[in-house]
């Protein structure tokens, strides 16, 4: 007689509420798991299988099933739980075959409610799973270990198939499809009170990199089906082996990412602070830096750590979850007040270090008197686009004008200070049209603290751009050449011209990126000209080798250009006497060219000429917009004869003409450069590229 085959169906409760954009990882293990011992992936009559369920299934499907393991990641899924997950949890017979675990059962919980019992049972319900332990993990005993299972990264392609038909983004489920997952790391030394890591006290090692890491091949494109790689880990600079480890992740050469994010204060308080903020700086880390700052009572430490950390972190996004709204109420307005407070007072700290926030909600928020203040701040602060541009004040005022003018049909009108809405407001301007609720909420936590209005008025009206401030994490630049530590302070500056040795650790400097300060400073800008203009690119070229480190090129940083004069004069020349600010790829293509051309075709001359620009150090450049620097001012303005003399000793400041002379300076070694691209672009961008070499190659045969 033939056994009955065995149906495992899989549910993410969060997934079924749409509450999250990423995978449930416990749900890959356990599907790795059946993988591993010959269950088939998706649903058959004919095999052992396991299957994802979802919204689509109805109940004489599920009645199909003999077993269920259903992970729940947060508690708003299990307070208002989904058609399919209260059919299996309230359905007598269906009920008997679920198993269901997850942070989401249980991190709400008060210890006095048994969250330390419900935790641990939550931890090792798999592990002591009955018929999970009839079957065999990789080690060859029996029962799920969770730490070494290899994922099933495939549990989600039908679902996703079916739903990339439905949403607009083509990267929305890029989590579910482009990243290996898992953690390096477990627990916390913390002990934050809404955490469910609140009653741990070390952090402990987990699962190993291979443990998790996918090598999947993609057979059209011959690439890595998962480049990526995120993790998971509560509190991963804590652990005592985050050195290892993170080099671990970075001979990987993956891009990697902590989503968790990282514990910042680490960086202050820990003996290698500096050298933590140092490797994590320079590594390929993909997307933002992540890191929390959860309480206003840390900022003493935060700003020590935002010191070290922007010092080797200037340019590339830094993140910061904000948690708040933790344990408000009703009846407890001055528990809300200081909460809205302090969330301000957080991010004017994040704003003078040129840092973002992202506003993490508990969802004890919900009960605070005028809880969709926290709506509208989260509204604001997690969309960086408004944050980086738009006071608080102003974002929701433009939500009213935005209303205004898409659902009455008014002609867009301008931003209003607070002053002139009320002004406005009190004609009755608004009580002929109404008002959008962004802007009403916060005109009614105004009028609710009155006393307090000054103070709240002054925190809504921050700008990000207005509140940076580059000198608080300034220090003087330490440079080693020859051996010798040499530190760029006053006494250096003032002793420069005509100290050959200081001259050489000016070039050295410039060179290897390590001073900001040499393109934004006018004095030193100017210093820097002189310098160049009295060495040799032979010289320069010693001075490059002197300790040299490749750099790591990515496709983005060749070189693309339809006119040279263009990208090291014009740019320069237009940003610095345009009279405007943060020009884009467009206006930039505009002011380049005599004729008009078709827009996208002047937005991508604008763009390639303002990223060479900013390779030679002529411009500043982020987030798709250019603006002036002190060392583009003073080039152009030179003599013709004093910026053809130093525009070679400039291309030697871009990163992979560095790679290419200290490597050999052949076609060789110049083609295999350029191997990071395609064929196609490889053509196109090679004549870019040979025209900055000669021109580096023809002012040395000159010095020759």
């Amino acid at each position: 007689m033939t056994r009955r085959k065995i149906k495992i169906g899989l549910v993410d409760a969060d997934l079924l509420c749409n509450g999250t954009r990423h995978p449930n990882l416990a749900l890959l293990k356990i599907a790795g798991y059946f993988r591993d011992n010959g269950y088939v992936r998706g649903y058959t009559d004919d095999a052992n299988c396991y299957e994802l369920i979802t919204n689509e299934s109805n109940f004489e499907e599920l009645k199909k099933y003999n077993y269920f393991y259903v992970s729940c990641v947060f508690t708003f899924t299990i307070d208002n739980p989904p058609l399919v997950l209260t059919t299996l949890l309230n359905d007598k017979k269906l009920s008997k075959r679920v198993r269901m675990g997850g942070t989401g059962t249980y991190a709400n919980l008060s210890e006095e409610q048994g969250f330390a019992e419900k935790r641990e049972e939550d931890m090792l319900k798999l592990e002591k799973d009955a018929f999970l332990n009839t079957l065999k993990n990789k080690s060859g005993s029996y029962g799920i270990d969770m730490q070494i299972q290899m994922p099933d990264y495939h549990l989600y392609d039908d679902f996703i198939s079916a739903m990339e038909n439905v949403k607009a983004s083509d990267v929305y489920y890029k989590d579910y499809k482009e990243y290996s997952i898992g953690f390096l790391t477990r627990g916390c030394f913390r002990r934050c009170p809404f955490c469910v890591n609140k009653l741990e006290r070390k952090v402990m090692p987990y699962s190993k990199l291979s443990d998790f890491l996918d090598n999947e091949i993609d057979e059209k494109t011959g690439k890595l089906k998962r480049p990526y790689i995120y993790l998971w880990d509560d509190n991963f600079l804590a652990s005592p082996n985050w050195e290892s480890l993170l080099d671990e992740l970075i001979a990987t050469k993956r891009p990697f990412q902590f989503r968790q994010g990282l514990d910042e204060r680490l960086i202050a308080q820990h003996k290698r602070g500096e050298d933590i903020a140092r490797k994590l700086a320079s590594a390929n880390y993909h997307g933002d830096f992540i890191f929390a700052f959860d309480n206003w009572s840390d900022r003493k430490v935060i700003v020590k750590a935002l010191k070290i950390w922007k010092y080797y972190c200037p340019k590339k996004e830094t993140k910061f979850y904000l948690f708040c709204g933790f344990r408000q109420s009703m009846k407890d307005y001055k528990k809300f007040q200081l909460d809205v407070a302090e969330i301000f007072m957080r991010i004017c700290v994040l704003m003078r270090y040129g840092c973002l926030p992202y506003i993490m909600r508990h969802e004890d928020y919900k009960k605070a008197p005028l809880s969709n203040i926290y709506v509208q701040i989260a509204r604001w602060c997690n969309q960086p686009g408004f944050f980086r541009n738009l006071s608080f004040w102003q974002f929701c005022y433009k939500n009213q004008t935005f209303w205004e003018e898409h659902t009455l049909g008014r002609e867009p009108s301008k931003l209003k200070t607070y002053e002139e809405f009320l002004e406005d407001y009190n004609n009755g301007y608004y009580d002929e049209i109404g008002i959008s609720t962004p802007l009403k909420t916060v005109v009614d936590f105004l009028n609710q603290f009155k006393e307090h209005k000054d103070l709240f008025l002054s925190f809504f009206n921050m700008s990000f751009k207005q509140m940076i401030d580059s000198n608080l994490w300034y220090r003087d630049t330490e440079i080693i050449l020859g051996g010798v530590k040499f530190t760029l302070n006053t006494d250096f500056w003032d002793n420069l011209i005509g100290n050959s040795v200081y001259e050489q650790v000016l070039l050295k400097a410039f060179y290897t990126h390590k001073d900001v300060s040499l393109l934004e400073d006018e004095k030193k800008s100017k210093l820097l000209l002189e310098v160049l203009k009295k060495h040799k690119c032979s010289e320069i070229l010693k001075i490059i080798k002197d300790g040299f480190e490749p750099a790591k090129i990515d496709k983005k940083d060749i070189s693309q250009f339809s006119d040279f004069r263009d990208a090291y004069y014009t740019v320069p020349y237009m940003l610095q006497n345009c009279g405007l600010k943060d020009v884009d790829y467009s206006k930039m293509g505009y002011m380049l060219r005599a004729e008009k051309r078709k827009d996208v075709a002047d937005k991508k001359y604008g763009e390639n000429h303002m990223k060479t620009a900013a390779q030679l150090g002529l411009c500043r450049f982020e987030r798709c917009r250019g603006n002036a620097n002190a060392l583009g001012s003073c080039f152009v303005k030179l003599s013709e004869a004093d910026r053809r003399n130093i525009l070679p000793k400039l291309c030697l400041y871009i990163p992979f003409i560095q790679n290419y002379f200290i490597a050999g300076a052949t076609d060789k070694v110049r083609d295999e450069i350029l191997s990071i691209l395609s064929h196609t672009t490889q053509v196109r961008r090679r004549s870019n590229v040979n025209t900055i070499i000669h021109t580096i190659k023809e002012s040395i045969d000159y010095e020759l």
